[in-house]
């Protein structure tokens, strides 16, 4: 008589589980020895963190990004090189030397010099004005940009990185990145950015040495199921997928101001004074968009349509100014031509297409109520002058002019109110 054994639900489960895994093992044999074999070819794929270390990224479990050190790229056709501490500066020591007062510049792509030669940028000129005043000291500005960095992650980088210095004094330039749109709380600066892509990204990377990974994956490029665009996470920015109404600022203006009185908190237990640079929108294109509006207003909807299009041709303000001219197109009964997909990264924070116009900066005026503060300080670049356009190459990044005058700036705002003792 035939005995029936009965597996515990336990024990069918781990059954199955081994049966599983020994089938997707043998699975695995078969396709490396079809590769083996030059049957089919199935290449690794590249990963975003290859991807990235090609043009000269890292992922950072804290910063999110960073740039990798001793490596040499190319950023808006200037050379860009770093040192062994991921910095665009020369090699520094992490010990300050006697005599040496040290500055240290946090910010994004204005202050790393994006196509600037690294002589021009306003930290080497700072640095050159100072040292050729007979003061007693040796000056040193330490570059510590990062294109897309905010508030955010300046404020980490101080804390993990940039106090090792011994700064003498910090200068802080982040706005145009803190008021960038962001179209997915899921990809916020912050912690929640890290866990969301960094984890993500490490699987991918581990999946990617498997022949079974690269051969699912093969197969839903092919039958057109995703793109390498997808595998990548980046995309178009697309209408019908994203609810414009309810797009918010990268680091929210409340926000900022609770970053900001951390950062200056931080500083002042070290008695460690604080300038902000504030940059704001530039005069022309601000009056531009609101022009278009109010001649939509009254009905001129070509004219307006015509004036907003050209501003569309540059990126960063793709998001806010197609969102308006899709709303004058349904207003004057033109939906057929509303702009329905702009080419810009999504899924990692690129500054592409998505910097609202400000005619009243609240960054500005939060920088500016901070500097009431004691050892807090606000330069003035007003964008008011005449010729104010004339100081940047593409609306957020400055030129070799707009860098020698914000270094001029920052020079004429340490004699005036920091406590160094520089003859004029």
């Amino acid at each position: 008589m035939e005995m029936l054994v009965k597996l515990s639900p336990r024990r069918t489960f781990l059954f199955a589980i081994t049966a599983i895994l020994l089938l997707l093992f043998s699975i695995e044999l078969l396709l490396r020895g079809v590769s083996y074999l030059g049957i089919v070819q199935m290449a690794r794929p590249e990963t975003v963190r290859e991807a990235w270390a090609e043009a000269g990224w890292r992922v950072d479990k804290d910063l999110n990004w960073a740039l990798i050190p001793n490596h040499t790229s190319t950023r808006g056709g200037a050379d860009c090189r770093t040192n062994s501490r991921g910095l665009r500066d020369q090699e520094i020591p992490l010990a300050k030397p006697s005599g040496t007062y040290r500055i240290l510049v946090l910010g994004d792509s204005t202050v790393l010099g994006f196509a600037i030669p690294f002589e021009k940028t306003f930290s080497e000129q700072l640095e050159t004005l100072l040292n050729e005043q007979e003061s007693g000291y040796s000056f040193q500005v330490i570059n510590a940009g990062v294109p897309g960095y905010s508030l955010y992650n300046c404020l980490t980088y101080l804390k993990r990185d940039g106090i090792h210095f011994d700064p003498d004094l910090v200068i802080v330039e982040t706005n145009f990145n803190d008021r960038r749109y962001i179209l997915s709380d899921e990809y916020e600066d912050g912690k929640q950015f890290y866990h969301k892509f960094y984890y993500r990204l490490r699987v991918r990377e581990v999946l990617g040495y498997t022949y079974l990974y690269r051969s699912i994956r093969s197969i839903l490029i092919n039958t057109l199921v995703l793109s390498q665009q997808d595998l990548l996470d980046t995309g178009d920015f697309d209408y019908e997928e994203f609810d414009l109404e309810n797009i918010s600022c990268r680091v929210e203006p409340g926000r900022y101001r609770k970053l900001l009185q951390d950062t200056i908190g931080f500083l002042a237990q070290r008695d460690i004074p604080l300038i902000l640079v504030p940059l704001r929108d530039p005069l022309s294109y601000v009056n531009d968009y609101f022009v278009a509006c109010s001649l939509a207003d009254v009905g001129q909807f070509e004219k307006a349509v015509s004036i907003l299009r050209k501003m569309y041709s540059i990126p960063f303000y793709r998001i806010i100014v197609a969102k308006k001219i899709n709303d004058i197109l349904e207003r004057s009964g033109q939906e057929d031509k509303r702009i329905r997909s702009i080419p810009i990264p999504l899924k990692w924070m690129s500054t592409d297409g998505n910097i609202p116009v400000h005619l009243s900066d609240p960054y500005v005026k939060i920088m500016s109520d901070a500097s009431r503060q004691p050892d807090v300080f606000t330069i003035d670049f007003d964008p008011s002058p005449p010729g104010f356009d004339q100081i940047y190459i593409d609306y957020i990044h400055l030129n070799e002019d707009g860098h020698r005058l914000l270094a001029e700036k920052l020079f004429d705002t340490l004699i005036e109110s920091i406590e160094i003792d520089i003859p004029r």
